[in-house]
């Protein structure tokens, strides 16, 4: 049985809460733009861990890598992300998450970007464990 909170047994509410709740101004849009840019931010680094994945037949056909070579492309992104993590913590600590986190998508970006300049598979492999390392600044 619900029961409203004034009568609730166990209702801890100040008399002065009610009008305090109603009179809090609206979330600012300035709040809307955060969290869509943190999502976005969000978004890119699972499309980084996922697309390669999804790619891999043919980044294995265009770089000519073994099944071998293609495992140690996929695995990048990850190693790169779990050797970071620790710093990008302390980082965090030091300078404020959303310097850190800009850095970080910065950084992976950049990485990204000179991945897809790459026509070997060990500088793939490489650009990519970047781009994982800067990404964890997510996390």
């Amino acid at each position: 049985m619900d029961l409203p909170d004034e009568i609730r047994p166990g209702a801890r509410h100040l008399a002065g809460d009610a009008a305090r709740v109603e009179t809090e101004p609206p979330a600012s849009p300035y709040r809307w733009t955060i969290l869509s840019v943190g999502f976005a931010g969000q978004a890119a680094v699972g499309a980084l861990i996922a697309a390669p994945a999804a790619l891999a037949p043919s980044l294995q056909r265009t770089y000519g890598l073994s099944l071998g070579a293609m495992g140690l492309v996929l695995g990048s992104v990850q190693a790169g992300a779990a050797v970071s993590l620790i710093a990008w913590g302390s980082l965090a600590d030091r300078f404020g998450e959303r310097a850190v986190i800009a850095a970080g998508l910065t950084g992976a970006g950049g990485a990204v970007a000179a991945a897809s300049a790459t026509s070997a598979g060990g500088a793939l492999t490489v650009m990519l464990a970047i781009a994982g390392l800067s990404s964890a600044s997510t996390v």
